[in-house]
């Protein structure tokens, strides 16, 4: 077993891991790639990657929060193969991690797991403890019937520009249950990180507008090649909440979605989320299992 750092050629490989690790994700090494280049670099990531006989059995990374309010705020995990469990290369691939986060004075450490016995064993083992939980669930677009919520109008993300759905993903996200405070982001770090990933439709993203102003948003990353999609984020700005506005974005982006050749469309939302579970449960999104965030203090 060999230890390295991940390479751009590893994409393929990696991204593998972490779709058979995430079933409600979707990623593609083009999006896995996209992310590494445009990520700031004060996040000072550490990517591994372990190889057995030439072949990537594993990876792991970790590094620094980029937008929250908490100082020493660090993210990481490890997946293995399945076939190449309980051989020490989960804890090999941990330890360099924990050297590297040590190194940049992280404070705290969480790290997100689709509910699983081997990976939460692994976790609690090495000192990580629940913290919260997520639904992860999913949906046939083509199955979503629900008429538009009367005097909303939708609109798809490309007509209306980055700037106007900015606004409303940047409100959305000060309220979003995350395991740290978040930061406002940068425009310029939003637009590198979703406007511009090479998995993000613009086409299929959508903004409900109201008095000539976006009043939410209903946005989609989307692997066509695997005729999947998954919710980016759904928000609405504070003053329009509570009158279909978020539920009149998403319908429309099902509908996108099954015009294009999507047959799954994934989602995760907080179990604190109370409106955007409710909004999911009339979409008609059942569950897959549950994602698990933890923490160890450092």
């Amino acid at each position: 077993m060999q230890i390295r750092e991940a390479r751009e050629t590893d994409a393929a490989a990696i991204v593998r891991l972490m779709a058979e690790a995430n079933p409600n994700m979707v990623v593609t090494p083009e999006s896995w790639l996209h992310r590494r280049r445009t990520e700031p670099a004060r996040v000072r990531a550490l990517r591994l990657v372990a190889e057995v006989e030439g072949e990537v059995v594993a990876r792991a990374q970790a590094g620094l929060e980029a937008h929250t309010t908490v100082p020493g705020a660090a993210f990481g995990g490890v997946i293995v193969d399945p076939v190449h469990r309980h051989r020490g290369i989960g804890s090999a691939l941990l330890e360099r991690l924990e050297q590297h986060l040590d190194d940049l004075d992280a404070a705290t450490w969480t790290t997100m797991i689709f509910e699983n016995d081997d990976g939460i064993a692994f976790a609690r083992r090495h000192g990580f403890r629940d913290e919260r939980s997520a639904v992860a669930s999913a949906v046939d677009p083509r199955t979503v019937a629900l008429p538009l919520p009367e005097g909303v109008t939708v609109v798809p993300a490309s007509e209306l520009g980055p700037e106007a759905v900015f606004e409303v993903d940047a409100a959305g996200m000060l309220d979003e249950p995350l395991p740290n405070p978040p930061a406002p982001m940068p425009f310029a770090e939003w637009r590198a990180e979703l406007w511009d990933e090479p998995s993000f439709t613009i086409d299929g993203s959508f903004v409900a507008v109201a008095d000539r102003t976006a009043a939410a948003i209903a946005l989609l990353f989307v692997a066509s090649e695997l005729g999947r999609a998954a919710n980016a984020f759904t928000a609405t700005m504070p003053q329009f909440r509570g009158r279909g506005f978020a539920l009149g974005a998403k319908i429309a982006s099902m509908r996108w979605a099954a015009a294009n050749g999507i047959t799954r469309v994934s989602t995760l939302n907080d179990d604190t989320n109370a409106p955007m579970l409710a909004i999911n449960a009339r979409l008609g999104y059942e569950p897959l299992g549950r994602v698990l965030t933890m923490r160890r203090e450092l």
